[in-house]
């Protein structure tokens, strides 16, 4: 894909983020041996995306990680990504979480953060003008819904920093269809409200997350909730722990238990189930533990 310059941009390499993601959980063979009790008390300082602090789920899920293990969670750093890249190279922080992308995966790949594991996803929808000309309306079929905007050679317009043009190249290669260069614009300003902005001036239709469209927390700007509910327009989020040597081995001993907590098939099923009804009737994030319920 390539902007109107014709100059190709840069497209998330899967392959590449699980070579990485491979290599961080590797654990460093020069790795100190704790002598962390597990039920010694410790303050976990992390740094979490914005997405779960708004919605509550963190906080929800640090209650229950508190009572169970007599730890406790500081919050030092949440917001977009940029404000929690920041937070970790400034030091201080024991545990991250925040969307797959170059910025986890470059902090791992400069020594900051390790053992980068899955743990749950969100989700983006398509919206659009709400004269529809694509007829995508309702649709929960992603691929479906890019043929029709093909074949009516509606606008499309693609942030190139939120992930959204990996999660498009991705539908495209799935279904075979691509949309035409002439119909297709990539903006690389990172703000979500620049690009429903961009895209009702341009009367396209875009990508954005489900939490804040449909949360009020950014202006629709005339744009409509076209499609959503397909698996693959989900996102996965990592969550990582900074070595020892940037930390201490009592804190990064506590940091690993809740690393191992997030993960758990027990938070898994509270992840799925958590915030029906506040967005819509669905939940706000989605497990990847296969053994847990998902919608």
């Amino acid at each position: 894909m390539n902007d109107k310059t014709g100059r190709y941009l840069p497209v998330w390499s899967g392959l590449a983020l699980a070579a990485l993601i491979i290599a961080s959980c590797r654990p460093p063979t020069n790795a100190p041996e704790t002598t962390a009790a597990p039920g010694s008390p410790q303050k976990i300082h992390v740094a979490v995306v914005g997405g779960m602090t708004h919605t509550g789920l963190w906080q929800a899920l640090s209650h229950r990680f508190e009572e169970a293990t007599g730890h406790t969670i500081e919050m030092v750093a949440t917001g977009p990504k940029q404000v929690i890249d920041d937070a970790v190279r400034q030091g201080g922080i024991d545990l991250v979480t925040i969307h797959s992308s170059d910025t986890i995966v470059n902090l791992a790949a400069d020594g900051y953060l390790e053992n980068l594991q899955p743990w749950l996803r969100n989700d983006l929808v398509i919206v659009g003008p709400p004269t529809d000309p694509a007829g995508i309306r309702g649709l929960t079929d992603a691929g479906e819904a890019i043929r029709r905007i093909r074949s009516s050679n509606s606008r499309f317009l693609v942030h190139a920093s939120l992930g959204a043009q990996g999660v498009l190249k991705d539908v495209m290669n799935r279904t075979g269809v691509e949309l035409s260069e002439e119909q297709t614009s990539i903006l690389l300003v990172d703000r979500h409200r620049e690009v429903l902005k961009r895209a009702a001036a341009m009367n396209a239709y875009t990508l954005v997350g489900r939490i804040p469209f449909l949360s009020g927390r950014m202006e629709n700007q005339g744009l409509v909730l076209m499609v959503q509910g397909d698996p693959a327009l989900r996102r996965p989020y990592l969550v990582g722990v900074v070595p020892v040597t940037r930390s201490t081995p009592l804190r990064h001993h506590a940091a690993t238990q809740l690393q191992q907590f997030l993960t758990s098939e027990e938070t898994q099923t509270f992840i799925a189930t958590f915030g029906i009804g506040q967005l819509d009737d669905r939940p706000i994030f989605f497990p990847i533990n296969p053994a847990s319920k998902s919608s």
